[in-house]
């Protein structure tokens, strides 16, 4: 790590930290009523928020999806001439097949093992009675 990306960590940290002291502090004096639980909270918080400014060096990179094809251009195009000599003229397209994205299968597994292992619990209970 260099000492300029140190130093400028830093200097973000230390400006963003600040900001959050002085809401909590404003917060703090403006509803002096607040339990001291909700203004411990609130302390901690800005003190996290300190610790994660000088940890968190990189920001997250997050992937963007791919812009969805436009689906506006219809599948069908009808032509209609109106006259005594021209006929009505239809033109068709097949539309384009969109495959649906395949299901998530994490949740339907953790759901499957979260199953037997309670039913295999259940009949360890049952085989004690």
């Amino acid at each position: 790590m260099s000492a300029l990306l140190a130093l400028q960590s830093l200097l973000r940290a230390s400006l963003q930290g600040a900001v959050v002291i002085g809401l909590v502090w404003l917060v703090c004096r403006l509803f002096p009523r607040l339990p001291a639980s909700v203004r411990c909270g609130l302390w901690w918080v800005a003190c996290l928020k300190l610790l994660v400014g000088l940890v968190w060096i990189a920001p997250v990179r997050v992937p963007l999806l791919p812009a969805p094809t436009s689906a506006a251009t219809s599948s069908t195009r009808i032509i209609l001439q109106r006259g005594p000599a021209s006929p009505i003229a239809v033109q068709t397209r097949p539309a384009p097949i969109v495959e649906a994205a395949p299901e998530p299968q994490g949740p339907k597994k953790f759901l499957r093992c979260w199953q037997r292992l309670s039913l295999s619990l259940k009949a360890e209970d049952q085989a004690l009675c």
